[in-house]
């Protein structure tokens, strides 16, 4: 049985519309997660469908939850891009005049 795969060097995962890039990967498959790390930058990932951007030391996918969670070192920041769907929403405008 395949317990673990592991990645370093410059690697580049992608998964539907997602593409991500870091210095290390690590497939665990039992937990259905995907573990993307980078210690010296940034480990990224782009959703060209969605528009959105997440950056962080670590990025861990819940690939069974559809779910993504984001990690830097104490006291560093994350980044995530949200791209807002088109959606038929109504004006702000007062519907009143003055």
């Amino acid at each position: 049985d395949l317990q673990r795969v592991e990645a370093t060097g410059a690697v580049a995962v992608k998964q539907g519309t997602a593409f991500g890039t870091a210095r290390s990967a690590e497939y665990l498959p039992d937990q259905d997660l995907l573990v993307l790390k980078d210690e010296e930058g940034l480990a990224d990932l782009v959703d060209s469908a969605t528009g959105r951007t997440l950056r962080g030391r670590t990025l861990t996918f819940d690939l069974a939850g559809d779910r993504i969670l984001t990690e830097s070192e104490h006291g560093g920041r994350t980044w995530i891009t949200l791209k807002p769907e088109s959606k038929d929403v109504q004006s702000l405008e007062p519907k009143t005049s003055h």
